[in-house]
């Protein structure tokens, strides 16, 4: 079995089972690569040589021949706000007037008090009372607010 897979558990502390088999551990590893990948796309500055040789190493890792003898396909699709949001039927969060605010970054406590309201109001319309689906509105929300932080700090560079 390619001993890289349980390289990477091993040197990052994961709590991987104890199982001989690589496939058991599938959503550790599959979680680890999305972590990796989100990490990168928050901070474009980190990673510069590690992220290269995680694509390459995920790249040979789709090969048939490599999937079969890992037992499983360590990519996994791309976690996404439309996603989500698609998967909670609540796709007319996205056509809401106060979205840009509850996801916009916040630069005083003025705005940062508008923004906490906004959202507070989306997620009492949105998750219907339900705790679960508040949590999952919530990060796509916070998600949202990162995207527009990052292309802010992007475009004043």
């Amino acid at each position: 079995q390619p001993c890289y897979m349980t390289g990477l558990a091993v040197a990052a502390s994961l709590k991987v089972s104890h199982e001989p088999c690589l496939e058991a551990n599938a959503d550790v590893f599959r979680e680890a690569f999305e972590v990796g990948r989100r990490f990168k796309g928050m901070n474009p500055d980190k990673m510069r040589a590690s992220y290269g040789k995680l694509i390459y190493m995920l790249q040979d890792a789709t090969a048939p021949d490599v999937i079969r003898e890992l037992g499983f396909d360590p990519l996994s699709r791309v976690q996404t706000v439309h996603a989500e949001l698609a998967l909670l039927s609540c796709l007319d969060l996205l056509e809401e007037p106060e979205l840009p605010l509850a996801a916009s970054p916040a630069h005083s406590a003025e705005a940062a008090d508008a923004k906490a309201a906004a959202t507070a109001r989306l997620l009492a319309r949105f998750a219907d009372g339900d705790a679960e689906r508040a949590v999952r509105l919530e990060r796509c929300l916070l998600s949202l607010a990162d995207h527009a932080c990052l292309v802010e700090a992007s475009s004043s560079r």
